[in-house]
């Protein structure tokens, strides 16, 4: 009978890990919306409360981050936003409302390009619409 008790308990522990209501497959929180790349085209809808992590969408070390209104609010560090990594940047929906939220990297100039102009920076915008 304790053979048959410690299996079921076993498998109940193995379902629970596989379908955790907190973790998607990538190890996400289920409460996060993740940007992917077709977003940065269409936008992206979230519900008030929700979790929205960006990937940063080029590989730029160093950013600067302008979400446009009260909309969402971000949720990292001043030098997390300004430095992401690769896991990228997490807004928090606050109001119903639509937004864009700017992404400029920072495009130094190369020693090799010395007294060349500056490469001018480009601009990533989202628009989130909270509802």
């Amino acid at each position: 009978m304790q053979r048959v008790a410690l299996s079921v308990a076993l498998c109940a522990v193995a379902a629970s890990c596989g379908t955790s209501p907190n973790l998607t497959p990538t190890g996400a929180r289920s409460d996060e919306v993740i940007v992917t790349a077709q977003a940065w085209d269409r936008g992206v809808t979230v519900s008030v409360g929700e979790t929205i992590r960006v990937p940063p969408p080029a590989a730029y070390e160093t950013w600067t981050v302008h979400p446009s209104t009260g909309v969402v609010r971000a949720l990292d560090s001043s030098e997390r936003q300004r430095r992401p990594g690769a896991d990228g940047w997490r807004f928090e929906a606050v109001q119903a409302g639509a937004s864009e939220i700017a992404f400029v990297p920072f495009v130094g100039v190369s020693d090799d390009r010395a007294g060349a102009a500056a490469p001018s920076q480009p601009r990533f915008t989202l628009t989130v619409t909270v509802r």
